[in-house]
């Protein structure tokens, strides 16, 4: 019991840096696009 607890903690903080992470790009990649539309509506 003690093993899939531990196991659930560490699944759950990988999760929660995957998500941060992902929030990150897209304010990161919004910016970008909002900075320098011309250049994405081009492609």
């Amino acid at each position: 019991m003690y093993c899939i607890r531990r196991l659930w903690q560490y699944f759950s903080e990988i999760m929660t840096n995957f998500i941060h992470l992902c929030m990150r790009v897209c304010v990161l990649s919004f910016t970008t696009v909002s900075k320098y539309p011309s250049q994405f509506v081009s492609i």
